[in-house]
């Protein structure tokens, strides 16, 4: 049997190309041909410099998609042969150029219609159907074409489908993948040798599962050389575990911008089915098949578990941030909802385990979602909730200490000093700004961190374009976004665009470090809030926004949150002395009545002389709502009952019994001091204030 194996990225994408399908801009083919004259007398840099300004031309990807096709095969292999930032420009180029056929459809008539062209007798005829059913409808075709290469009857046949798959390539890995589950020894086999001529090393795991396992031995014979082709695996488990988090992390190592599909699929009923999936979940779908892969090698995986946990855990958090955002999920909200349970359903190994892992991966979306299942009782974690009590960030921590709460009051038992703490720091804590910062330059990159830090901003760091962009959807909150101007992995270009196109940074304002401020002005300058020179971050602060905006609300719903678990535990006796800092910090910030109320409840218990002043001077401040100042009244009634008096809360609240205050606010006043061992002359003025004030 003769398979042709492809010619590699490049060479596959020109058997595509088809004859010019219009105009693109002179400006752009001008800029880029001057780039390939400089690429032809040696001068990268020049070259370079050429083709990140037809990027910055911001082109549609029918544009780039004219660029490539009207370039010779050979000119983009010597582009791609090129290292560093040539390299990244060019394969975005290339992928842009690829996006334009990737609007692909299933439609059953038109894909047997062109399959029979495909196997016809007309060589003319046959690529341009192989090219259409490519760009028409790439991984769709594939179910229609299995029943051929299973077909021992027609073996020419059988050839020709399998030549076409192989040469569609790494478009259609993942439903051969799938279809390795078919019943059909023979169609098993041959799906087997079709991977291994693309050689996709996604195809790894399932072929090392096949090589060990299958029931039939040329299946498995086969499946190992198609392992070898791919790249080999020190065994399938070993394979998925690593499939599976490398698609939690979104990876460009297993799925660049163009390898996004609509749909995940399965092998079921006889045939291959496809589910539809919105794209901000399909990196989690395909995690959760490699997951669930690993558990079907090996049912006792507990990676595999874990896996699976941060996996429904992401989704969860994912689902409720685009609620959050005012847009549509649809029946996501019922998978988000389900996702809680299989959360539950993997266990407290799992969930501590996975907790775990998300907290030293600085995976946030994943803890939360793991914290808030634990939050609600379904889930039980240990040593993963103290991790996060200790290395995660403020909203982390605080999560995390909820989680400890919810646990502590299932079981009647203390909850830690560190994590009453962490919910006090919680209450107390005044709105940070938040940004990212995302620069392999490590010197620079911990310059500008410790220049926004020395201004009150939070910071998050990562040095490379793919982890930037994975993570900064994990980060609630982000008020900046600074992107250098050259990443080891993607070009600049390719993370300002893909920021620009997701709904959740529409309002943050994105910034360009760079070593030539010149050139990013020339490249980016319209399409961002600024550019950085060095460490001067003067150009972020004014970047930022004066309102905080819909993600600050989170923190907000943290702090209610946290003063709610306090005046709790307070109440049903723990000392939260630890939070007692944060709960008058509360106090002392422009805070919502649900957080300072509570927060004053907590006080009660804890407060000494310095917090009763300070709670009785809200008491009397006449800016502050009546329920806030008759809450306030009530801790220091709290207070004075555990002997806690001073001079100035005396003070402040026998002015607002003898004050305009209303009624409520007055005989709260009049009853917290009456909790005083007061004597008898001082109890009878108490008392004709607040009969004067009531007007009797």
């Amino acid at each position: 049997m003769t398979i042709f194996r492809p010619l590699g990225i490049a060479a596959g994408l020109f058997l595509l190309a088809t004859p010019s399908l219009g105009f693109i801009a002179n400006d752009a083919e001008d800029t880029f041909n001057d780039g390939l004259e400089a690429l032809r007398r040696g001068r990268q840099e020049e070259a370079l410099a050429s083709f990140q300004k037809v990027l910055a031309m911001d082109l549609s990807n029918e544009e780039a998609y004219e660029l490539w096709k009207n370039t010779d095969a050979e000119i983009w292999l010597e582009m791609l042969s090129q290292e560093g930032d040539l390299n990244l420009v060019t394969m975005r180029l290339m992928s842009m150029a690829k996006a334009q056929v990737n609007e692909r459809r299933d439609d059953a008539d038109a894909i047997r219609e062109l399959l029979r062209a495909a196997t016809g007798n007309d060589v003319v005829a046959r690529m341009a159907a192989i090219r259409s059913l490519s760009s028409d409808h790439g991984e769709y075709a594939v179910q229609y074409m299995l029943p051929s290469i299973g077909d021992q009857a027609s073996p020419d046949r059988r050839v020709m489908v399998m030549n076409i798959l192989t040469t569609m390539g790494d478009e259609v890995v993942l439903p051969l993948c799938a279809a390795l589950d078919a019943p059909d020894a023979f169609l098993r086999r041959n799906v087997a040798v079709v991977l291994g001529y693309i050689a996709d090393p996604r195809a790894a795991a399932f072929l090392a599962r096949l090589s060990e396992g299958d029931a039939d031995e040329g299946v498995r014979q086969q499946a190992a050389k198609a392992l070898a082709a791919c790249g080999g695996t020190k065994s399938a488990e070993f394979g998925f575990l690593a499939l599976g988090n490398l698609y939690h992390q979104a990876s460009p190592k297993v799925l660049r911008p163009d390898q996004y599909s609509k749909v995940v699929w399965s092998f079921s009923g006889g045939g291959l089915q496809s589910t539809e999936v919105p794209r901000y979940l399909y990196a989690q779908e395909l995690s959760k098949v490699a997951f669930y892969n690993a558990l079907r090698v090996s049912s006792a995986s507990g990676p595999a578990l874990a896996g699976l946990a941060r996996v429904y855990a992401s989704q969860m958090q994912l689902i409720a941030d685009r609620q959050a955002n005012g847009l549509e999920v649809g029946g996501e909200a019922a998978q988000a909802r389900a996702g809680l349970l299989a959360v539950a359903a993997s266990g407290t190994g799992a969930v501590d385990a996975g907790l775990t892992r998300s907290v030293n991966d600085g995976d946030q979306m994943a803890a939360i979602g793991l914290c808030r299942a634990v939050q609600q009782g379904l889930a039980v974690a240990g040593d993963g909730l103290n991790l996060a009590l200790s290395k995660g960030d403020a909203g982390l921590r605080c999560e995390a200490a909820l989680a400890l709460v919810a646990q502590a009051n299932a079981s009647g038992t203390a909850v830690s000093d560190a994590a009453v703490a962490a919910l006090g720091e919680a209450v107390g804590r005044r709105i940070s700004r938040v940004a990212a910062v995302i620069d392999a330059n490590a010197a620079r990159s911990a310059s500008i961190a410790a220049a926004l830090t020395a201004e009150g901003v939070l910071v998050n760091t990562f040095a490379t374009g793919a982890s930037g962009l994975a993570s900064v959807y994990k980060v609630p909150g982000l008020d900046a976004i600074i992107v250098a101007d050259s990443l080891p992995d993607l070009t600049t270009h390719q993370v300002l665009t893909e920021l620009a196109a997701s709904s959740r940074f529409g309002d943050t304002p994105v910034l360009v470090v760079a070593a030539n401020t010149e050139l990013a002005e020339e490249l980016y300058g319209d399409r961002t809030a600024g550019i950085l020179n060095g460490d001067d971050v003067s150009a972020v602060r004014e970047a930022m926004s004066e309102s905080l905006g819909r993600d600050r609300e989170y923190a907000d719903a943290l702090s209610r949150r946290s003063a709610k678990a306090l005046g709790a535990l307070a109440a049903r006796g723990q000392n939260v002395t630890a939070a007692r800092a944060g709960l008058t910090d509360a106090l002392r910030n422009d805070r919502p009545d649900d957080v300072v109320i509570p927060a004053l409840e907590a006080l009660g218990s804890v407060g000494g002389k310095g917090e009763a002043a300070a709670v009785a001077a809200l008491c009397a401040d006449d800016a502050a709502s009546d329920a806030v100042r008759e809450a306030a009244a009530m801790s220091c009634a709290a207070m004075f009952s555990r002997g806690v008096a001073g001079t100035d809360s005396l003070d402040a609240l026998h002015g607002v019994v003898s004050s305009d205050a209303s009624l409520a606010v007055r005989g709260a006043a009049a009853a917290a001091l009456g909790r005083l061992q007061l004597s008898d002359e001082m109890r009878a003025e108490l008392l004709r204030l607040v009969r004067v004030n009531v007007g009797e």
